[in-house]
């Protein structure tokens, strides 16, 4: 069951698709095997922040329905058990839309009116790390599932914000990683980085400039950030094709992808240089959008349809069933997000009717999740780390290459690589 809350807009009408995992395959996750197939005794809100109208609208929709399928699936099994009673999950969402004024708002009436027991979800690090403290204060557990600022586990466990929980991976995780393919693939001495002015790009270019000298010994690094309501790159785009950079980062999401792309393909830079996304450049909806446009371009990821595990391929296919098309890596992060927060209800003794108290019972449960007690979900075994080092969650970036013919290959770890192709002339 869903509710979508649009902060100062009405509620949406769209319909909710049915059809999601087998509760079976919900079980594997660790999310109680014996609930019975009948009616529950009664109802957990959880909410779900993330951007499902505006700029970013495609980011948060995604999101979002990769945490309903979990939802859908744990329905169609009879409910969630927690201590003798069972209970159908509503998921009631807030819309964080762009800007961190529209985040705090949707959480806050996720917390005082709709009464939820937990939160999940956060595309944006600015909007998150804006409404942390909010969070934190409200004594309401939440997961991160795609915030990528370093900023984030790391007040977490300064500020010991103990209701806070970060499942998505963050800049540290993939800078080296970046490094690595650039030095093996690009074989640069100049590398570009075209980027948000955010938090989050910030970041990750101050990481970037003080890690890849150290591994390509010589590399020139330029840099060109861009306010996310830009639309123009032309002047980027001509400061890039002086530089001549071997291999070009993109920071972008939301419209702004699909504008890169599109000067970018019709400058004809990518005979010169190799290209690697972020965000939606890993999604089969931008691909398809796409075409050709985007042959040889990388894109991080989480994993692919292959089983990792169990719940893998029919989270897999129950999204496509859902949307049309396989799901991004934001997608399964959230989607594991859930499959978290549905395990912590079950290590919970009861739901009590105090809200404030059911919140923190619900926080201690998923500190509960560590790596003596994981729990499965879509990209591999899940746990937080201790709140000394931001409540983590391990995980093990994909990158792949999109080909022609809608061809997509692995090119990073080398040992799960595929063939690569290199553009260049």
């Amino acid at each position: 069951m869903t509710r979508t809350i649009l902060t100062n807009q009405p509620p949406s009408r769209r319909t909710v698709i049915k059809g999601g995992i087998a509760a079976s395959s919900v079980a594997l996750a660790g999310v109680s095997a014996t609930v019975p197939a009948q009616a529950a005794d009664r109802e957990i809100r959880l909410g779900f922040v993330g951007p499902v109208t505006g700029t970013f609208a495609e980011l948060g929709t995604a999101m979002r329905d990769g945490a309903q399928v979990a939802v859908d699936a744990i329905n169609a099994g009879g409910g969630v058990k927690v201590g003798d009673k069972t209970y159908t999950i509503t998921m009631v969402i807030g819309d964080e839309e762009a800007t961190p004024e529209r985040a705090l708002a949707a959480t806050r009436r996720l917390i005082d009116v709709e009464g939820v027991t937990g939160i999940l979800g956060y595309a944006n690090s600015t909007n998150l790390l804006a409404t942390m403290p909010l969070l934190q204060d409200s004594r309401i557990p939440m997961i991160d599932t795609s915030g990528r600022a370093d900023s984030i586990p790391r007040l977490i466990a300064e500020k010991k914000m103990d209701y806070l929980f970060q499942l998505s991976p963050v800049n540290n995780d993939f800078v080296g990683l970046h490094g690595d393919i650039i030095k093996h693939y690009g074989k640069a001495d100049r590398v570009g980085i075209l980027a948000f002015n955010t938090d989050f790009a910030r970041e990750y270019t101050v990481q970037a400039d003080k890690l890849w000298p150290e591994m390509i010994p010589g590399v020139k690094i330029e840099k060109y950030f861009v306010e996310v309501n830009k639309m123009d790159l032309q002047p980027e785009l001509l400061q890039i094709r002086r530089f001549k950079p071997q291999f070009l980062w993109v920071l972008l999401t939301g419209p702004q992808s699909y504008q890169f792309v599109d000067q970018f393909h019709s400058s004809g830079m990518i005979k010169t240089m190799l290209v690697l996304g972020d965000s939606i450049y890993g999604s089969d909806l931008f691909r398809s959008k796409n075409g050709n446009k985007v042959d040889y371009h990388m894109a991080n990821a989480i994993t692919q349809k292959k089983p990792v595990t169990a719940l893998t391929i029919p989270f897999y296919d129950a999204f496509s069933k859902k949307v049309g098309f396989n799901p991004p890596y934001y997608a399964v992060q959230t989607y594991d997000g859930m499959i978290m927060m549905l395990e912590g209800l079950t290590r919970m003794a009861a739901i009590s009717g105090d809200v404030k108290n059911d919140r923190t019972a619900l926080r201690d449960a998923l500190v509960s999740i560590d790596a003596q007690k994981p729990v499965i979900g879509a990209r591999g075994s899940l746990a937080f780390s201790s709140l000394e080092t931001g409540r983590r969650v391990p995980v093990t970036p994909v990158v792949t290459q999109y080909q022609p013919d809608n061809v997509t290959d692995v090119a990073w770890p080398l040992a799960q690589a595929g063939k690569f192709l290199d553009p260049r002339s």
